[in-house]
């Protein structure tokens, strides 16, 4: 029997009885019958029903209008060809006045795709993820004021040369003395190479 909701009481049930009358004919006497039971409300489970069925209705909507993934339409960076593909046995002259924006301010401007280092006939190449933490260290070396005048220890070397190159096709070379005055300079600006710089370029380079 179906139902959420009962209420005790009685039954009344029937059922016809035939019998014949004084002339033959018959008649049909209904016998009342009782037994015991219980009433459900069957209407209390019709609304149940029909509340579980909208839920699941409202259920399959939202998650039918759930908001789409949205994925991040910014192009991807253009692929930068690491140059010099050969270290050259002498270094380039400095930069001329406007070959590169940001060169009087910042040690590496702007956004390089790579770096090749070459030092003692090594040749080294960093992608994009690998040169942040060397630009960034030579953005934030002290600067050495000009005009300068020093009276530097002996140079033994070894000079590293780091080859930024940019997606536009420029490159940035920058010179980084390990020993002497340990200078470092992109032909405009000139810091002083530190302790923390120098071991990051010999672990890169061993």
């Amino acid at each position: 029997m179906l139902g959420a909701t009962e209420s005790s009481g009685r039954v009344l049930g029937s059922r016809a009885t035939v019998e014949l009358g004084n002339h033959g004919r018959r008649r049909v006497r209904p016998t009342v019958m009782r037994f015991g039971g219980r009433i459900r409300c069957v209407g209390a489970v019709l609304g149940l029903a029909s509340l579980l069925a909208a839920a699941a209705c409202t259920g399959s909507t939202e998650a039918s209008t759930a908001s789409p993934v949205t994925i991040n339409p910014s192009p991807l960076p253009p692929p930068v060809s690491p140059a010099p593909a050969t270290c050259p046995q002498a270094l380039p002259d400095r930069l001329p006045r406007h070959a590169m924006p940001g060169v009087a301010y910042r040690m590496v401007p702007g956004t390089p795709g790579a770096l090749v280092i070459c030092v003692s006939g090594t040749r080294t190449v960093l992608d994009r993820s690998q040169l942040v933490p060397i630009a960034e260290r030579l953005n934030h070396l002290k600067r050495v004021g000009n005009p300068h005048i020093f009276a530097c220890p002996v140079d033994l070397g070894p000079t590293f040369a780091l080859f930024f190159d940019y997606p536009d096709g420029r490159r940035l070379l920058v010179e980084v003395d390990s020993s002497g005055c340990r200078f470092a300079s992109n032909g405009r600006i000139t810091g002083f190479a530190d302790a923390r710089l120098l071991r990051s370029l010999h672990r890169l380079t061993s």
